[in-house]
C-alpha cells in the first residue's frame, strides 16, 4: 500500500471513529435528559432509539455497547477493504469517495437532528417555556425521520450534481436509502393500530 494513501486512509477512519462515537453518546445523553423532565411535555411510544438493533442499549442508558463496538469494528474493516479495492487495486476513489460521504454525510444529519433534541430537553427539562403534554406514536416519530432524511437527501444531490461530487453523491444516496427504511418501518407500525380502527 502507498504510504500516502496509508495516510489517507487512517484519516478516514479516524473521522468515522468520531462521528460514529458522537453519535452513539448524543443518543443516550439525549436520551437520558428526556428521562429527566422532558417526558413530562413530550411522550414518545416505545424507544427513542429508531435503530432496532441499538434499541435495548440505549433504553438502559448503556454506555458500553457489545453491539456498538462490533458494529463499529465490522465498518471500519468494510472500510479498508473497499479503500484497499478501489484506491489500490482498481486506482480507482471514486467509489471510496462515495462510500465515505454515505457514512458521514449521513451521521452529520443525524448529529443535526441530536443537537436540535439537545436544547429541546435542555428547555423542557425546566418546565418553564413549555405547557401540556405531546405524544408521538412509533409511526409519526419513523415517518418523521424518513421525511427528514429525504430533505437531506435532496439538499445533498443537488449540491452533489453542482459540485460534480461523488462524495455528496454518497450521503444522498445513503440518506434517502435510510429515510426510505424509516418510512416503511413507519408503515408497518401504523397496520396494527388501522387494523384495530377498522374492526372497531
Amino acid at each position: 500500500m502507498d504510504p500516502r494513501w496509508a495516510g489517507e486512509l487512517g484519516w478516514v477512519l479516524l473521522a468515522w471513529t468520531v462521528v460514529y462515537i458522537a453519535d452513539y453518546a448524543s443518543t443516550l445523553v439525549t436520551a437520558g435528559l428526556y428521562l429527566k423532565g422532558a417526558h413530562e411535555h413530550i411522550v414518545f411510544e416505545g424507544s427513542m432509539e429508531l435503530t432496532p438493533a441499538f434499541q435495548s442499549d440505549v433504553d438502559r442508558l448503556r454506555w458500553v455497547s457489545p453491539r456498538f463496538l462490533f458494529s463499529w469494528v465490522a465498518s471500519s474493516v468494510a472500510l479498508g477493504v473497499i479503500w484497499w479495492l478501489s484506491v489500490d487495486f482498481l486506482g480507482w476513489i471514486q467509489p471510496m469517495q462515495f462510500v465515505v460521504g454515505a457514512l458521514l454525510l449521513r451521521e452529520g444529519a443525524i448529529l443535526l437532528r441530536h443537537a436540535r433534541n439537545l436544547l429541546l430537553y435542555l428547555r423542557a427539562r425546566r418546565s418553564q417555556e413549555m405547557e401540556g403534554r405531546l405524544r408521538y406514536q412509533r409511526s409519526l416519530m419513523l415517518y418523521l425521520s424518513g421525511g427528514e432524511l429525504f430533505s437531506f437527501a435532496a439538499f445533498y444531490a443537488i449540491l452533489s450534481l453542482i459540485l460534480s461530487s461523488w462524495f455528496l453523491a454518497g450521503g444522498a444516496v445513503a440518506c434517502a436509502v435510510t429515510g426510505w427504511q424509516h418510512v416503511r418501518m413507519s408503515r408497518r407500525a401504523r397496520r396494527p393500530a388501522s387494523a384495530k380502527d377498522q374492526a372497531g
